[in-house]
């Protein structure tokens, strides 16, 4: 099996389950089908949430890479937050 037949079938294996519901921005920015898609929200209305299950679905749909930006004030509130949530997001394999 190739390397390339081996990454499509590892991707039609994987299974990204989300254990609660979107809110209406969320809906919104997740169907986008636009290049590049902004949520913008205040604190607690669940951009890290989304931002981590929208980059996971990304990968799986380009599994040679992707581009993205991850931005925050400072390096403490990206260990504390993003990271945190966006480990949580992914599968155990």
């Amino acid at each position: 099996m190739s390397g390339e037949a081996a990454l499509r079938s590892v991707r039609r294996r994987i299974r990204v389950k989300f254990r609660s519901r979107f809110n209406p921005g969320q809906v919104r920015a997740w169907q986008s089908e636009e290049i590049w898609t902004a949520y913008l929200g205040g604190w607690g209305a669940g951009k890290t949430w989304l931002g981590a299950r929208a980059f996971l679905r990304n990968l799986l749909r380009n599994p040679k890479g992707v581009d993205g930006l991850l931005a925050a004030p400072f390096w403490a509130t990206v260990r504390r937050t993003t990271l945190r949530t966006f480990l949580a997001a992914v599968p155990s394999v």
